[in-house]
C-alpha cells in the first residue's frame, strides 16, 4: 500500500514518531505527503528551520524560498519559550531580517536578550521600530555595557537615536569608562546627533572617568563642527 493512500489522521501518527532526517525525506517524497505532513515537520522542527534560515541568510531581504520557511515556521511552530539553539533573534536583528524579528517577539519570545543593540549596532532601523513597538527593554546593555542609545549615537544614527529617546532611552545612562551617549558622539564627530541629544536633556558638562568634557573629546579628535556646536555652550572646557 502506498503511503499517500493511508488516511491523513495516521500519516501524521507515523510522522511524530519520525527523527528530523526521515520525517524531511518522507515530507520530500511525493507532493501529497509534503501537504499532508509540512505542517507536522515545522511543528516538530520548526526552531531548527528557522535558526538555518536566520545563519545563512546574508541580509535583508530573504530569499524566496527563505520567507516561505518562515513562514512555515510561524505558521505551524510554537516560539512562545524561546528557540532552543540560542539567540536567534539578536542573530536576525543584527541581519535586518524584520520578518523574524516581528515574527519572534509577536509571539512573546523570551530570547530578546540584546537584539535592540544588535539592531541599532547594524543600524537597522526597521528592526529597531519593531522591537520598540513590542516595548523591548531599551535600557539593555551588551557584553561590552553599550545600549543601543550607544551605538546609535557612536555611529551618529540620529533617526535611531530620535526613536530610542522617544521610547524612553536615558540620554544620561553611563557605559564604559563613564560614556554618555552625547560623549560618544560628540568624540565620533557627529555634530547633529550631538545637538539631539542636548535638545533632549544630555548634560554638556558631563565628563568621562578620565574627565573629559564632549568639547574636549571633540577637540582631542579634531572634530570641528561638533567643535563648533559645544564651544558656545561650554567656552571654558578648553584642554584636551
Amino acid at each position: 500500500m502506498a503511503l499517500e493512500s493511508l488516511p491523513v489522521e495516521l500519516l501524521v501518527m507515523i510522522a511524530q514518531c519520525l527523527d528530523a532526517e526521515a520525517l524531511s525525506y518522507l515530507v520530500r517524497a511525493n507532493r501529497t505527503l509534503y501537504h499532508a505532513l509540512v505542517p507536522v515537520l515545522y511543528r516538530v522542527h520548526g526552531e531548527d528551520a528557522l535558526r538555518y534560515t536566520v545563519l545563512h541568510a546574508r541580509s535583508y531581504p530573504l530569499t524566496h524560498t527563505q520567507e516561505q520557511t518562515t513562514r512555515l515556521a510561524f505558521t505551524h511552530g510554537d516560539f512562545s519559550r524561546g528557540c532552543a539553539h540560542g539567540r536567534t533573534i539578536e542573530l536576525a536583528a543584527a541581519k535586518g531580517l524584520v520578518s523574524v524579528v516581528e515574527g519572534l517577539v509577536s509571539q512573546n519570545n523570551q530570547e530578546i536578550y540584546e537584539a535592540l543593540v544588535y539592531a541599532a549596532r547594524q543600524r537597522h532601523a526597521a528592526v529597531v521600530d519593531v522591537l520598540v513597538r513590542y516595548r523591548v527593554d531599551v535600557h539593555a546593555a551588551d557584553f561590552e555595557g553599550y545600549t543601543a542609545l550607544d551605538w546609535a549615537a557612536s555611529s551618529g544614527d540620529t533617526p535611531i537615536v530620535a526613536t530610542l529617546v522617544a521610547h524612553g532611552a536615558d540620554v544620561h545612562r553611563r557605559s564604559r569608562r563613564g560614556y554618555t551617549p552625547v560623549l560618544l558622539a560628540a568624540g565620533n564627530g557627529h555634530a547633529a546627533t550631538a545637538e539631539f541629544l542636548l535638545q533632549h536633556g544630555a548634560d554638556v558638562h558631563c565628563v568621562t572617568e578620565e574627565g573629559r568634557t564632549a568639547l574636549q573629546l571633540a577637540m582631542r579628535n579634531e572634530r570641528e563642527e561638533v567643535v563648533a556646536l559645544l564651544e558656545p555652550l561650554a567656552p571654558r572646557e578648553t584642554s584636551v
